[in-house]
């Protein structure tokens, strides 16, 4: 009799210890899901820092853990945030990929999220062509009719002339058109200050030399020139991660295709420079851009 007792006192303590088990199991899982949670919180730190590196190291742990306890949403959602900090790198091919596998778990599980993952790559799709755009040294003319019609464009940059003056007035070296005031030949001395500033490794002058140069062809009616100054600023601005300098160079873009009657690409350019001001919360640069756009509608 005392032995059939010690068995069921073995099978009771095996039946215990099966459940403390999966109590552990439980709670390992629930610690593991608070750590990628965790993870997750850090790394958006990070990335409103701007420390990417950091970021990124953070969501890739916590994709780990994600895939590691079967949370698909959860891994969605760290896929989501690796393509934020590519695109924050100017990474921009890279985060598509991440932001497009991103979709296909929200797809597989049948997360609602799929559908604004969805209008995000669309987005950035746009941004990724109207950047490989911006890349490409413009040798080609890019609006003959309009740049022949000698009446019309000179009615089109009247019109918004001095909006543009107030659009290079918001540059840190926009004092040097002083300077300029006194040269004879003012593109001979920009084009000496932008050797100059590439020299010394100053991307941020040249970008903004640049940009006073393309002030300087528009008013003579050389709009290839102008519109490769600008986009040549507006690269330099890319690279460096310069979004503010990125703003106002596609603010300075739109203003030629609008003198050049090209509506759609000004449309398009306009949006963009006024959500990097709006994203940066500068409401200096967003009220100077509200008012060259709505100076555009008015006689």
């Amino acid at each position: 009799m005392l032995l059939i007792f010690q068995l069921f006192g073995i099978f009771d303590a095996i039946k215990t210890e099966t459940g403390s088990l999966k109590h552990y199991k439980k709670k390992l899982h629930e610690y593991q899901e608070h750590e990628a949670d965790t993870l997750i919180d850090l790394g958006v730190l990070y990335l409103d820092d701007d420390e990417l590196d950091n970021a990124l190291g953070c969501f890739q742990e916590a994709v780990k853990i994600y895939i590691k306890i079967g949370d698909v949403e959860g891994e969605a959602f760290a896929l989501d945030l690796i393509g934020d900090a590519y695109l924050n790198m100017r990474k921009i091919a890279t985060a598509l990929e991440y932001y497009q596998n991103s979709y296909k778990l929200y797809e597989s599980i049948e997360s609602p999220l799929k559908n604004e993952m969805h209008d995000k790559i669309i987005e950035v799709e746009k941004i990724k062509e109207f950047f490989e755009e911006a890349e490409i040294e413009e040798e080609s003319e890019i609006s003959k009719t309009a740049e022949e019609d000698d009446e019309e464009y000179i009615a089109n940059f009247d019109k918004i002339s001095s909006k543009l003056e107030d659009v290079i007035k918001l540059l840190d070296k926009a004092h040097i058109y002083e300077a300029l005031a006194k040269e004879e030949d003012q593109m001979s001395y920009l084009n000496e200050a932008i050797v100059t500033a590439r020299g010394i490794g100053d991307s941020a002058g040249e970008a903004t030399l640049l940009l006073i140069a393309g002030d300087i062809s528009l008013k003579n009616e050389e709009t290839n020139e102008t519109l490769k100054n600008f986009k040549k600023a507006f690269n330099i601005f890319h690279k460096t991660r310069d979004q503010w300098g990125e703003a106002l160079s596609l603010l300075l873009i739109g203003a030629v295709y609008f003198i050049l009657n090209d509506k759609d690409s000004m449309y398009e350019v306009f949006k963009k420079s006024l959500d990097i001001f709006r994203k940066l919360g500068d409401k200096n640069g967003e009220s100077v851009a509200i008012d060259l756009i709505n100076s555009l509608y008015t006689e």
